[in-house]
């Protein structure tokens, strides 16, 4: 329960925020990587295609941050969802992985329930009275004759 509730969700699944192809290209224009460029233009040699557009150079790189002036994206980029290889979870995070599943709305990571975690790890801890004791004794007749002269009032 412990290494459940501490778990950092982060260290499982992200959503990031990324650059567009426009945001670093040169005078924002639309960025290749080089990979992708070479076959751009190869594609486009075997087709007698005009080459592609080339101005705004190469070395994309997603994983950067969106830039605030682009005029594509307005600075916002584009999201993009991080599942972190589950082979190589830390043993802390590999007990919060439930699994995935696949379904008709895609990929979906199953956790366990850290709230129920901390709960479990609450009332171990005896933080929650589950059941209520009441000691000492009652008077039923004393009881009986408060509670007359409150509804006589």
């Amino acid at each position: 329960w412990a290494a459940v509730a501490a778990a950092d969700p982060n260290e499982l699944v992200q959503y990031r925020r990324e650059c567009c192809r426009h945001c670093w290209g040169v005078g924002n224009a639309y960025q290749w990587t080089p990979a992708e460029l070479k076959r751009a233009r190869a594609q486009a040699k075997a087709t007698k295609a005009p080459a592609p557009d080339a101005s705004g150079g190469t070395g994309f790189d997603r994983r950067r941050e969106p830039n605030p002036a682009c005029p594509e994206c307005n600075g916002d980029g584009h999201g993009r969802m991080i599942v972190a290889d589950t082979r190589k979870l830390a043993p802390h995070v590999s007990r919060l992985y439930a699994g995935m599943r696949l379904g008709k709305d895609g990929l979906q990571v199953l956790m366990r329930d850290q709230d129920a975690a901390v709960a479990n790890i609450a009332r171990h801890l005896g933080m929650f009275q589950d059941r209520l004791k009441v000691e000492g004794s009652i008077d039923v007749a004393q009881v009986i004759l408060a509670a007359r002269k409150r509804v006589a009032r």
